[in-house]
């Protein structure tokens, strides 16, 4: 009997011990650089409709952030290209050791305080003049999280607290999104739309 109860504990912690190791072979989120309208990086479309948006020459504050890093990061490096429907002015809120601008490439240091990537990273703000009144001026239009143009890595980066540097994913954000319809519809009136 005590064998049996022995060998039935033994499989037991066995299958705990395999399955731990199983569930931790699944990454975590992919890490992505994206521009947001808030300072909690979490609205990444503005204006929603069917507000306009906020109106020939008034100035805003973007934020770029670096999200699901999961490590202590030292520096970041991407590039950003702003729709017509506003102008970048100037990078706000950088360190010491940033070299170049978001819309030609920008190389970021946090220097000896690294970032914690396990919450999403202000990396810096963005001062930028509005040239749009109402949205059917520049509908749907998209401002892109890229790489820098000098670097051999294809898509924007990080470094970690032990030099490893990894991808990101460049997210693209909205300026004037397109209403989404909310009524069902048939394929016959979609395509009705583009008969002439």
């Amino acid at each position: 009997m005590s064998k049996r109860v022995l060998a039935i504990g033994f499989a037991l912690m066995l299958m705990v011990f395999v399955t731990g190791n199983v569930s931790a072979q699944f990454p975590n989120p992919h890490p992505f650089i994206g521009v947001y309208f808030d300072s909690g990086c979490s609205v990444d479309a503005f204006p929603l409709p069917p507000d306009p948006c906020p109106g020939v020459g008034v100035l805003d504050t973007l934020y770029i952030c670096l999200v699901n890093a999961n490590a202590f990061v030292l520096a970041v490096e991407f590039s950003v290209s702003y729709c017509p429907a506003l102008t970048w002015l100037a990078d706000l809120d950088t360190p010491p050791t940033t070299f170049g601008t978001t819309p030609t490439g920008i190389s970021i240091g946090f220097g000896s305080t690294p970032k914690n990537g396990f919450s999403p990273i202000s990396v810096c703000k963005v001062l930028v003049q509005w040239n749009c009144g109402p949205c059917d001026w520049y509908p749907d239009c998209p401002i892109v999280v890229d790489k820098h143009p000098a670097s051999v890595r294809a898509y924007p980066s990080y470094v970690d607290l032990y030099f490893v540097e990894y991808d990101t994913i460049g997210l693209t954000s909205i300026v004037c999104p397109m209403t989404i319809a909310t009524e069902e519809s048939t394929w016959g009136k979609v395509k009705a739309l583009y008969i002439e």
